[in-house]
């Protein structure tokens, strides 16, 4: 019976440290200085330009956590003009059980590497896509720099702080980041603003304007849910996710277009149709000619 109530409270132990564990890294979203810092492996040759004085104060200041991507994590600048997002390295490497357990069991070795592959795939076409972003599609994305390549031009240490106000010093030629405008999310803007259809018209032709200008440049983001990743700032749209953004040289013909253009808005037409349904019809419109002017 001793033995029995020795391995209950055990087991009870185990429990409620498991979930202590998972509910901190929930809380700070996962992060750790470890997973942004950069190994020479991962280091590309970019088009990163020469650093001018407004990057230099821009990154001065001191930045807190804001939120955590698909490809990185997210801090806010004290001013509230901008966030730097610094680079989610350890999604693409082996983990840490990997040599500890996983590589003892050769009949596993297919599989491991498959998966290691399939990583350095999605690692490349995240990189590619960045590069996209910096070389054709600044305006569109609010993008001000990016800095993935081996060329260590900083010789910088930023402030940043975590959810719990703890604070790190990061040296930026140990990373790799980008640095974008900050902007009011699109959804939450467009709700605020559905009782006036005139502020919710101007909106969707910002909408409208920010992907066309991607199109025109034979650019889509292969995204199908970055409507919850697209911003507003002073009456412009902006793409805020740029990490599945792909290239296609046809895509400014009018069956290509029309088709990209009709599945990009759908969650939009689905959204407004739910919330601010008098919209939809200019929302048809305005769709409808932009399909127009390229056939």
């Amino acid at each position: 019976m001793k033995m029995f109530k020795y391995f209950l409270n055990l087991i009870i132990l185990a429990f409620f440290f498991t979930i202590s564990i998972k509910a901190w890294h929930k809380i700070n979203a996962g992060f750790r200085v470890d997973k942004i810092t950069n190994i020479e492996s991962f280091f590309e040759k970019s088009q990163t330009v020469d650093i001018d004085d407004n990057i230099l104060n821009i990154l001065d200041q001191e930045f807190s956590f804001f939120n955590k991507g698909r490809q990185s994590f997210v801090f806010e600048s004290n001013d509230g003009k901008y966030v730097i997002k610094l680079f989610r390295y350890h999604k693409y490497e082996k983990p840490f059980w990997h040599d500890a357990f996983l590589k003892k069991l050769s009949f596993l070795d297919n599989f491991i590497e498959k998966l290691q592959k399939e990583k350095t795939i999605s690692y490349q076409q995240t990189m590619d896509s960045y590069n996209l972003a910096y070389e054709k599609l600044k305006n569109e994305t609010g993008l001000i720099y990016l800095h993935i390549d081996q060329n260590k031009k900083f010789n910088k240490i930023i402030k940043i702080k975590d959810r719990f106000k703890r604070s790190y010093f990061v040296d930026l030629d140990q990373t790799g980041f980008v640095i974008q405008r900050k902007t009011n999310l699109l959804i939450p803007t467009l709700y605020y603003m559905k009782n006036d259809l005139m502020a919710v018209k101007n909106v969707l032709n910002a909408f409208f304007d920010n992907i066309n200008s991607v199109y025109e440049k034979n650019v889509y983001n292969d995204d199908r849910h970055v409507l919850k990743n697209l911003g507003i700032i002073s009456g412009t749209v902006l793409e805020l996710d740029i990490g599945r953004l792909k290239y296609k040289n046809d895509l400014l013909e009018f069956n290509n277009y029309k088709n990209e253009i009709t599945y990009y808005t759908q969650y939009l037409r689905k959204w407004l149709s739910k919330n601010i349904p008098e919209a939809l019809p200019y929302f048809e419109i305005k769709l409808n000619d932009y399909i127009n002017s390229k056939a």
